[in-house]
């Protein structure tokens, strides 16, 4: 196997060059190389935070200390590579609840926040970008997933659906429109399943022994204040709080996209899943139930359940009455229930595809705002 190593060097000019590409026949990456001006380069960047990990060390000093620390720090991110280990202290994390709304007192009120050592922190950074390199020279990230990705977003991924919808009903047609809600996916991928994915995509050697040290043995405490919990093994997920892990999740979800049976579409923004269809070339459903069906047995095999009670289905028509009012669909062996109106990735659509009720909701937001601000001042 041939090794793909990473050098990275500034220009005359400051200009950071874009990384080589692996060699045209190598498939595998097995290891990385550190190079000193690419640890300085991601020091300088790193958002300046005093809050720190297990590690007691914010980011923020990091950042100040660039210069005289790239180079040491290189020599030990080198040794952690050819050992293929990472430090015990990595693998923990403190978690911080964060109270979102609702009653105090329910613990599903907060959202939990993890934060991790800032050394593990530099060194995912320097694995992420020739990782990412080499998953979309392989394909193995589909065009379909606007998650966590370079020129990708939210509103690329509401615009790609809003096109193919429009056209659609200008062409007198129906369309079914299934969202689909994984619970606590991020918590719930299987780490044998991730490795053995990650294995058959080629990562090898040092680098896949990093990654397994990473991934297993983690564990996490609550902090609260100056209190911290008791540690708690974490036997499943990506890691919370770290670099790698939304790379880790969007990689592991990624084959979902070949499930889709035509002329039904997928959309994937990290784990909020989307599937439509038009009612011209699937009169009946079948092929939109067809995909709803795979996509139950790939949440089975992989180990992804399905949140039941979170997912639904949109039937968007511009019609007073349709033949498809009466259709129902199946999802992870319940009867998906249908919506008049949906919230998807912030906007909120209604089965006559106008806003509507976005444009109300947000108003009411607006006007609560500045009523706020008049009684400030």
């Amino acid at each position: 196997m041939n090794d793909y190593f990473v050098s990275i060097c500034t220009t005359d000019d400051g200009v950071l060059p874009p990384l080589p590409d692996p060699a045209e026949d190598s498939s595998y990456l097995e290891t990385i190389t550190f190079r000193t001006s690419q640890t300085f380069r991601t020091l300088k960047n790193v958002k300046r935070k005093i809050s720190s990990g297990s590690d007691g060390i914010p980011s923020t000093l990091l950042n100040y200390l660039a210069s005289p620390l790239a180079h040491p720090l290189t020599l030990i991110f080198n040794l952690i590579m050819k050992k293929g280990e990472v430090p015990n202290i990595w693998k923990q994390a403190f978690v911080t609840p964060i109270f979102k709304k609702g009653v105090s007192s329910d613990p599903k009120n907060y959202r939990p926040i993890s934060l991790t050592c800032a050394g593990s922190k530099i060194f995912e950074s320097l694995i992420k970008r020739p990782l990412v390199v080499f998953l979309e020279k392989k394909k193995l990230l589909s065009s379909d997933q606007h998650g966590f990705r370079a020129k990708h977003s939210t509103c690329l991924n509401l615009l790609e659906s809003l096109n193919d919808w429009t056209e659609l009903i200008d062409s007198k047609n129906d369309i079914f429109v299934a969202h689909v809600d994984f619970a606590r996916a991020f918590d719930s991928v299987s780490l044998p399943k991730i490795i053995h994915k990650l294995q058959n995509a080629g990562i090898v050697g040092n680098l896949l022994s990093c990654i397994k040290s990473m991934l297993f043995e983690r564990s996490q405490q609550v902090k609260v204040g100056n209190r911290l919990s008791n540690p708690k093994n974490v036997t499943s997920g990506v890691p919370q709080g770290s670099v790698l892990g939304p790379i880790f999740f969007i990689f592991f979800i990624n084959d979902i996209t070949k499930e889709a049976i035509p002329p039904s579409t997928l959309k994937l923004y990290a784990d909020d899943l989307k599937v439509y269809s038009s009612t011209a070339n699937d009169k009946e459903g079948k092929a939109f139930q067809g995909t709803l069906d795979k996509i139950s047995k790939w949440s089975e095999t992989w180990q992804l359940p399905i949140s039941k009670e979170k997912s639904k289905w949109l039937l968007i028509t511009n019609k007073k009455k349709s033949i498809h009012e009466d259709l129902k669909f199946e999802l992870a062996g319940v009867t998906l229930p249908r919506v008049k109106d949906v919230l998807d990735l912030g906007v909120n659509f209604t089965s006559k595809l106008n806003f509507s009720n976005h444009i109300a909701i947000t108003i009411a937001k607006a006007k609560s705002r500045l009523f706020l601000l008049k009684k400030k001042f």
